[in-house]
C-alpha cells in the first residue's frame, strides 16, 4: 500500500515536470465540487458576520448615566478619529466603548499607540470583529 503511494506520487512528478517542460497552453481543469464549496464559504461568511480578532476599549462605566456617558465617549471619539469604527456593548451591568476591527493583537496595539495620549486608560481585549471591508 505505501509503495503504490510512493509510485503515484513519483509518477504524478514525473507527468507535472513533462508538463512544464513542454511549451504552449496549459489547461487547468477544475473540479465542479470547488465552485459548490466556494458557494457554502459565502454563505457562511454572511450567517457569521464576524470573526475573531482585538478592539481597544477606551471607556467603560456602569451605573444611571452609563449608556449616556458610553454613547458621549463614542461621539467623541468619532469627531477625533471618523475613520475609525466605534461600538457601543452592553455587558451588564458595564457599558463599554470599544474602537477597531483588528485581526491582530499587533495591529491593535499599533493603533491603541496612537490614540494613547487621548485615552490614557484604553487597554486591548479580544472581541469578535467585523470583517475586513473589502475596497
Amino acid at each position: 500500500m505505501k509503495n503504490s503511494k510512493i509510485i503515484l506520487l513519483v509518477l504524478l512528478m514525473i507527468g507535472f515536470l513533462n508538463a512544464q517542460s513542454q511549451e504552449g497552453n496549459i489547461v487547468v481543469y477544475k473540479d465542479i465540487r470547488l465552485d459548490i464549496l466556494l458557494e457554502k464559504y459565502k454563505e457562511i461568511c454572511e450567517y457569521e458576520a464576524t470573526i475573531d480578532g482585538f478592539r481597544v476599549q477606551i471607556f467603560f462605566d456602569a451605573g444611571n448615566q452609563s449608556q449616556s456617558n458610553a454613547n458621549q465617549a463614542r461621539t467623541e471619539f468619532m469627531r477625533l478619529y471618523p475613520e475609525v469604527d466605534v461600538y457601543v456593548v452592553f455587558d451588564s451591568p458595564y457599558y463599554k466603548v470599544r474602537a477597531g476591527d483588528f485581526r491582530t493583537r499587533i495591529e491593535a496595539y499599533n493603533f491603541y499607540l496612537s490614540i494613547q495620549s487621548n485615552y490614557p486608560n484604553a487597554f486591548i481585549v479580544m472581541d469578535k470583529i467585523s470583517y475586513p471591508r473589502i475596497n
